[in-house]
């Protein structure tokens, strides 16, 4: 498999973004505006980023067939950027969600027709879900009746 490293944030619209790296725990860093993870116990710094779509990902690299999604409370965000790539590539998506964006995260794959699983069941005993569980697979109802 082919893959490419991009020092940038993804987020729900592009620019400027405020990273903040957590006081304890590489993998609970934060964007500004999102809920930081009772693991970080706070911020040791912050750094300015570049912060992109996932729509102008896929505008310049081919469409994925699986999106893997671990972003500490900004899943909503970085969905909201991504309507071409719910709408027209339609990958599988495995996503880590926090509960208080469990809703908002629901919302818009229903909107896009999208089933929800517990990522964390074996397939043959996966029931779909109406709202995402920590560990998520999303996929696109097409998918599914083929």
């Amino acid at each position: 498999a082919r893959f490419e490293i991009a020092e940038v944030a993804v987020a729900d619209r592009p620019g400027r973004a405020t990273l903040h790296l957590a006081a304890r725990g590489r993998a609970a860093n934060w964007l500004a505006g999102s809920r930081p993870s009772s693991q970080a116990a706070g911020h040791r710094s912050t750094v300015e980023v570049e912060a992109v779509t996932l729509d102008q990902l896929l505008a310049k690299h081919p469409p994925p067939t699986l999106v893997k999604i671990d972003t500490e409370g900004s899943e909503a965000r970085i969905l909201a950027g991504a309507e071409r790539l719910l709408g027209e590539a339609r990958p599988t998506f495995l996503i880590e969600v926090s509960a208080p964006c469990a809703g908002a995260v629901a919302a818009i794959f229903r909107a896009n027709h999208y089933q929800l699983f517990d990522a964390e069941l074996n397939p043959s005993d996966r029931l779909r879900l109406d709202r995402p569980v920590a560990n998520t697979l999303a996929i696109p109802g097409a998918a599914l009746a083929g």
